[in-house]
């Protein structure tokens, strides 16, 4: 008969497995470590998941040693020459001769306080600060000594064992841990690095409540490292600066600039970052900076062949970029240069002298883009690579410039789609959109639709100058344009060729329509002021018959140049001898009735809906068989009197058909 173990029994049982096992020794960095992953079995050597482990450490000490000497400036020999040679609310390091920094606070009591201690750059790469350490240089963590060396068998941490030595100063930023093998690159790309973490303590206090306080130093350290700029042999590294919610002020530019300060060309080189805040209602950056750097300054660089480089993509969402002071209207918001694909989305910059300067752009998308306050809000143009090509604003707006809300130099395929363009121009120079027509891709040239104008001061919504020996093609429609007594445009669209496009013969087409325009309040149309005005030769302009003008005076200008369209069928009729026609549409179109006396060979044609300038428009008749003549003896706002005679002359009734020219 079996009996069952007790549970001293089990106990015994599993101690003694237990006891089996043989004594631990040390790992010497060459063991093979099963690692789960993705419900995957993978095989780690030991020293490559030490190195692996580690690395996020270092890099998050000569990050923050870099950034923190650079907020600090100059090191004093002791706190007292700190404090006497500073101003309080501002930090200064302390070199204490061992390779260390002590970063102080100047207190506005006289004092200095919240010491934090750090490694220094220079010690960090030196080749005690490696001994030290036991873990700065790559090759030797890669090794089995390397292992051996970090505290596998010394019973050390290895974060323990660096936090010794580095206390940021404030910049606390260390990149998301690392798993137990190493990260593949889409992992890495996934990364954001935060401003916010960069910052000391007395600057986050001053970003949360909106106090004035430099916060530059940290933003140039900052942005390198989202660059990439710490895994220069890598190519890989680049990834998204996130800007929290709060006011930032800072006298330095926001250089994004690595990949032409380092002359990088190769597309697959993945150094480049985007820049994220929490929307342009609530991450407020105010430059403060000089008026000859840009507050925002991107570049990729532009190479030695005409398709070399170029290739930075770039995205920016989420923030408001100002002016300090507010509204000066200095200096530039936002410097785009050899860049291919950048990405605005509900993006605010206001107060510059010039919104966005961008130059040799491929491919420009914004949504929700808002330019405020601005001399010149936005301007894109050609310096030696590509002139705007595929650039496209939708929503957003323009409101508050001086000279130009936009200016597009010989754009190819640009588009304006939902653009609000309200209160921009103070005197009768302003133009709201300047295009300069000509580019060498030909084709379309920029289409304007769904965008709304209003109380707009100036020479033109739309100015289109033609200078140069390429056909260009342009199409407005569906736009909503107003104008009212003070603030009003004179001309919606004004038009002219000049230069090498009128001496090449080149042409200009204006596809103008379905459009309405309407004024407002006591605003008083005048001949001078019509909605187009087509100034030279070489311009042909395609009228809509669905055009709608709040008055005569405000039909296009054409100057006697080609205009197709100006005018259209207003009615066509099928009459019978005795008065009667067949309501069918295809063939009567707009007729409401007609009145005949018999034998009179007169009838009254009358409009279901009457034409503008009725007295102006231009009739054919015709005889529909036989013998005999057709005359329009009167033209009224309401009918057109025709009258038919027979091969002697003499009045008869004839069937006829009736075809009217005009205009709604």
């Amino acid at each position: 008969m079996k009996t069952r173990a007790g549970p001293s029994a089990r106990r015994s049982f599993n101690m003694a497995k237990i006891s089996a096992l043989p004594v631990a020794e040390n790992l010497d960095g060459s063991e093979l470590i099963p690692v789960v992953r993705n419900g995957k079995t993978h095989q780690v050597v030991s020293s490559e998941l030490v190195s692996a482990a580690a690395l996020p450490f270092i890099e998050r000490v000569t990050v923050s040693a870099a950034a923190a000497e650079a907020l600090v400036g100059k090191p004093y020999a002791t706190s007292s020459d700190g404090i006497a040679d500073t101003d309080p609310g501002q930090s200064f390091a302390v070199n204490n001769g061992n390779g260390t920094t002590t970063i102080w606070f100047h207190d506005p009591d006289g004092t200095a306080k919240s010491p934090r201690t750090m490694a220094t750059t220079d010690y960090i790469a030196s080749s005690e600060g490696a001994d030290d350490l036991g873990l700065a240089r790559k090759d030797v963590l890669a090794s089995p000594e390397g292992a051996e060396k970090i505290g596998y068998g010394d019973g050390n941490n290895v974060k323990e064992k660096l936090d010794s030595l580095s206390d940021s100063g404030g910049i606390i930023y260390a990149l998301p841990a690392t798993a137990a093998v190493p990260q593949t690159q889409a992992e890495k790309n996934e990364q954001t690095v935060d401003l916010f973490d960069a910052l000391t303590p007395a600057m986050r206090s001053a970003v949360k409540g909106g106090t004035l306080m430099d916060i530059g130093p940290a933003v140039s350290a900052i942005m390198h490292f989202a660059n990439g700029g710490e895994s220069q042999g890598d190519a890989t590294g680049g990834t998204t600066l996130y800007v929290k919610g709060g006011r930032y002020f800072t006298s330095v530019p926001l250089n994004n600039t690595f990949r032409a300060d380092k002359k990088i060309v190769d597309d697959g080189d993945l150094r480049r970052m985007n820049l994220r805040g929490d929307g342009s209602n609530n991450t407020s950056i105010f430059y403060t900076g000089p008026y000859g750097s840009p507050a925002l300054n991107i570049a990729g660089h532009r190479g030695t062949d005409v398709h070399d480089g170029v290739n930075l993509r770039t995205r920016i969402e989420g923030i408001r970029l100002r002016r300090f002071p507010i509204k000066s209207q200095s200096g530039i918001g936002l410097r785009l240069q050899h860049a291919e694909g950048v990405h605005l989305d509900d993006v605010v910059i206001d107060g510059f002298e010039v919104g966005i300067y961008a130059t040799d752009i491929l491919e420009f998308f914004s949504s929700a883009l808002y330019l405020k306050d601005c001399v010149i809000g936005l301007r894109a143009t050609l310096s030696d690579f590509t002139n705007p090509n595929v650039f496209v604003m939708r929503g957003g707006g323009v409101s508050g410039a001086r000279v130009q809300g936009i200016h597009l130099v010989r754009p190819a395929n640009a588009k304006l789609d939902s653009v609000r363009f309200e209160g921009n121009g103070f005197d009768r120079d302003f133009t709201t959109i300047l295009c300069e027509l000509g580019t060498p891709e030909g084709g379309a040239s920029l289409l304007v639709e769904n965008c709304y104008f209003e109380n707009n001061m100036g020479a033109s919504d739309l100015q289109l100058a033609h200078g140069h020996p390429y056909d260009a093609l342009v199409k407005w429609h569906m736009n909503t344009c107003h104008r009212q007594q003070d603030r009003y445009v004179d001309h919606h669209i004004d038009a002219a060729m000049f230069g090498a496009a009128a001496s090449a013969g080149s042409s200009l087409i204006i596809d103008h329509g379905p459009q309405r325009y309407r004024n407002v309040g006591t605003y008083t149309s005048h001949p001078s002021r019509s909605a187009i005005r087509i100034q030279t030769p070489g311009i042909t302009l395609i009228e809509h018959a669905g055009n709608r003008y709040p008055s005569d005076n405000e039909r296009p200008e054409t100057n006697g140049f080609p205009a197709v369209g100006m005018t259209y069928n207003v009615m066509s009729a099928s009459i019978f001898a005795d008065g009667t026609y067949t309501p069918n549409f295809r063939t009567n179109i707009n007729v409401l009735k007609v009145e005949h006396l018999v034998g009179s060979g007169v009838y009254r044609v009358f409009y279901r809906d009457p034409p503008r300038n009725a007295g102006g428009v231009t009739p054919s008749a015709t005889v529909a068989s036989g013998s005999g003549t057709v005359t329009v003896s009167d033209r009224t706002s309401a009918y057109l009197e025709v009258r038919t005679f027979n091969a002697d002359g003499a009045a008869a009734d004839l069937a006829f058909t009736l075809n009217v020219m005009g205009y709604f």
